[in-house]
């Protein structure tokens, strides 16, 4: 952002200064901030047989200036960039890096229809889905830039030329990635002569409530744990057990601001947490909820251990 900001972007373009309310919980200030989007035309092998990229027809940007609105991206002359050594067996696919956008500050992409999504970890989920509209949104596109507008392949050796529209940003297609809504409570352990550090998430595999045991190699410094549950979810702890010995017989049931230690009898060893977690907010319905889940830790982190 310095960077954009520094090559004469208005500072006033980067967002809107919002507020919200009032509610039950008061008035809320925030900012909506323009988004960066990477811009990608994808090849992909749907045919049984291996393909050759001999080529790839491109149109540069206009290079006179470092950004622009991008209705006003101004394409040069198309040319054809040679890519004789990229074979792509059935199934694989490659991505042709075209532009970095900043999407305009009212822009929600969780608000897509989207058509598919993935768990791609207890953590993170990503969505596709296609975007459709009448109008150009309020884009502005950055540094060198191209539009991909066909490719050349090779197919067991007969030549295709196949034309594609170029990139539009009312019609595209829509890869959202980020965090689940829900974080998983926290461990903190105390460390003689260091203080409190992070250990880690608790009980992350479990699903919708689903009780479950996560064991953790405590440091050998470590003799009083602490469990802090900083997200928008309820969890709660059934029991703990170092070095096989039960320490804590729950439940005891935490939501965003509870927290509660343990004394150990020892340093270090194995801990067993059992429990479970379910988040308030399951999955993003717009950008409000979508977040970096590792900014509500910092923010507890910052308050109590600063």
């Amino acid at each position: 952002m310095r960077k954009i900001v520094d090559s004469g972007f208005d500072p006033a373009e980067m967002g809107n200064v919002c507020v919200e309310g009032p509610g039950c919980g008061g008035v809320a200030y925030y900012v909506k901030m323009r988004r960066p989007l990477f811009v990608f035309a994808e090849l992909r092998n749907t045919s049984d047989k291996r393909m050759r990229l001999s080529s790839i027809l491109v149109r540069n940007g206009n290079k006179e200036t470092f950004f622009n609105s991008f209705d006003n991206w101004v394409g040069g002359q198309v040319r054809e960039a040679y890519y004789d050594n990229l074979e792509l067996e059935p199934g694989e696919v490659v991505l042709i890096p075209e532009c970095v956008l900043l999407s305009a500050p009212d822009s929600d992409p969780a608000s897509t229809d989207f058509e598919d999504q993935y768990e791609l970890s207890s953590e993170q989920n990503q969505l596709i889905g296609m975007v459709s509209s009448s109008s150009v949104p309020d884009y502005f596109w950055f540094g060198p830039s191209v539009k991909v507008v066909g490719f050349g392949l090779d197919v067991s050796g007969e030549e295709y030329s196949v034309p594609i529209h170029a990139f539009d940003p009312a019609k595209c297609y829509v890869y959202y990635r980020a965090w689940m809504c829900g974080s998983c409570p926290h461990l903190y352990g105390y460390e003689d002569g260091i203080g409190w550090r992070y250990l880690g998430e608790l009980v992350s595999t479990s699903k919708n409530g689903e009780t479950v045991s996560e064991e953790i190699l405590l440091p050998e410094n470590i003799s009083l744990i602490r469990i802090v549950e900083t997200d928008f979810e309820v969890s709660c702890i059934k029991k703990v057990q170092h070095n096989g010995l039960n320490v804590l017989e729950g439940p005891i049931h935490l939501q965003r601001g509870s927290e509660f230690e343990v004394d150990l009898e020892s340093r270090g060893g194995i801990l067993v947490v059992t429990g479970w977690y379910k988040a308030v907010i399951e999955s993003p319905r717009h950008y409000l909820d979508v977040r970096q889940k590792v900014s509500l830790r910092y923010a507890y982190e910052s308050s109590r251990f600063a």
